[in-house]
């Protein structure tokens, strides 16, 4: 009985002790992946803020805005390893007389469920029109580095390389903070009346809108889930023939909100917990009995009944044996 109990448990341990390596090194990396059906909202607000109303055509200055943006998977269009998701920035004037946001921008994503990294399936696009995508977008890859990570911008609808700052606390999770800065680029072209830009004696003109922005964000390095977001940006029309400003669309600087962080940063604890569970903690626990149900058998076989190691009866039953 003794011998085939240490049998068992020398089985038994180097089952769980090639588990627990398995599941540290292989397995996790099938299982942990971004959510298909994802649900996050993320709310900026910045006061002394500046835009141009498409109600009125008239510029608005020292306003205050809030920018909502809604995060939400589309699990039948995703698979096992693609997530797609779909993202709508809304902009409110809470101090004017419409509740309508004055601007709303649509994008839709589709990228790898454990590299975050951006597909061009599954009708990615950003608004109405399908363009190349390649980069990250809404996350960070799992286990993210100090290191700078290409960001699609979807004003630029290109990468933007997003450089590795410092460390910081958010709301009681340690996060990296990365920021990647666009300097006066072109973006595209826009036709309004002339005496919008100043310029009476055309009654319409195009102009070439540009961008420039710095752009924040403080990442969860565990989950890959920015925490908190900071957005500065500047979009302006220019006189092509003098450079100058002729319209200043759309300016300042906007933070996520309190609550809004808050609301994040439980999620992320949450996925960390559960991650941390599933990459440390269930693996040294495996391993751990492993070793113990080992080192038992091993034991047990090395071991007589009675008591005394096996090597001694070994030496006893040859002494008496006949010459």
């Amino acid at each position: 009985m003794r011998r085939v109990l240490a049998v068992v448990l020398t089985g038994l341990g180097t089952f769980f002790l090639a588990m627990a390596l398995l599941i540290r090194f292989f397995v996790l990396d099938q299982v942990i992946k971004f959510p298909l059906n994802e649900v996050k909202t993320y709310t900026l607000t910045g006061t002394g803020m500046s835009y141009l109303s498409p109600a009125t055509g008239l510029g608005v200055t020292g306003a205050s805005l809030r920018t909502v943006v809604n995060i939400r998977g589309d699990g039948p269009a995703g698979s096992s390893s693609t997530a797609v998701w779909d993202d709508a920035n809304a902009v409110y004037d809470d101090h004017r007389s419409t509740r309508a946001p004055f601007s709303l921008t649509t994008v839709r994503v589709a990228f790898d469920r454990r590299t975050g990294q951006l597909l061009n399936c599954c009708q990615a696009k950003v608004g109405s029109t399908s363009v190349p995508m390649s980069s990250l977008a809404f996350v960070w890859p799992f286990g993210a580095q100090q290191k700078t990570y290409d960001v699609f911008d979807v004003r630029l609808l290109k990468p933007v390389p997003a450089r590795y700052l410092g460390q910081a606390t958010v709301a009681g999770v340690g996060t990296f903070i990365y920021r990647y800065t666009i300097s006066g680029q072109k973006i595209g072209t826009i036709t309004l009346p002339g005496s919008l830009a100043g310029m009476t004696t055309k009654a319409m003109v195009t102009l070439p809108e540009y961008l420039t922005a710095a752009n924040t964000y403080y990442v969860d390095p565990v989950s890959g889930t920015p925490v908190r977001i900071v957005e500065s940006q500047q979009e302006s029309l220019r006189n092509p023939a003098t450079g100058a400003t002729a319209v200043n669309l759309f300016s300042g600087t906007q933070n996520a909100t309190p609550a809004s962080v808050a609301s994040v940063a439980k999620q992320v604890s949450s996925a960390d917990t559960e991650m941390s569970a599933l990459r440390f903690t269930g693996p040294l626990a495996g391993l751990l009995l492993g070793l113990v149900l080992l080192a038992t058998g091993l034991r047990l076989a090395a071991t007589r009944r009675d008591g005394r190691p096996a090597h001694e009866e070994a030496a006893v039953a040859q002494a008496h044996s006949p010459a």
